[in-house]
């Protein structure tokens, strides 16, 4: 039962692990996606009011927000580049897990043999006639070849 429960935690610790970088991603891209429409409303804004005493603020406020738009493309790309590279490893850690475990399972002892026989049955006879080898039909044909009748 102490084994379950510790296998449980290094699950759900594996599991935890491997969601934070997709969090992190996923929350990069909708603060990508909420300052795309803040900059083309203050990009129009800005053009609306060209010439006017508020363009000179709001243009600086403009680069500001490019800026800002511009390191969150670079930072999206970086997460999303160690996301694939993540969701990479994984795929290989779990083929390998599933070669480890089709080894396992091809060299283990209690497994069947495959030289061993099964414990009845059935033969042709030299007529053609099929016949069984367990204890019920020990020397009765099991069916009639109806090509010889």
């Amino acid at each position: 039962m102490p084994d379950d429960a510790l296998k449980h935690e290094l699950i759900r610790a594996q599991t935890e692990a491997r969601l934070d970088p997709m969090l992190r991603l996923r929350r990069r891209q909708f603060l990508l996606l909420g300052m795309l429409p803040v900059y083309f409303f203050l990009m129009g804004i800005t053009m609306v009011l060209r010439g006017s005493a508020i363009y000179d603020l709001l243009m600086p406020l403009t680069w500001v927000v490019f800026v800002l738009l511009f390191i969150q493309v670079v930072r999206f790309a970086i997460d999303y580049h160690h996301e694939t590279i993540v969701q990479r490893e994984t795929k290989k850690a779990m083929e390998l897990e599933r070669l480890r475990l089709l080894h396992a399972l091809a060299y283990a002892d209690d497994a069947v043999t495959i030289g061993e026989k099964a414990k009845y049955g059935v033969s042709l006879s030299d007529d053609g006639e099929l016949s069984g080898e367990d204890e019920e039909t020990q020397g009765k044909p099991l069916r009639r070849n109806v090509a010889h009748q």
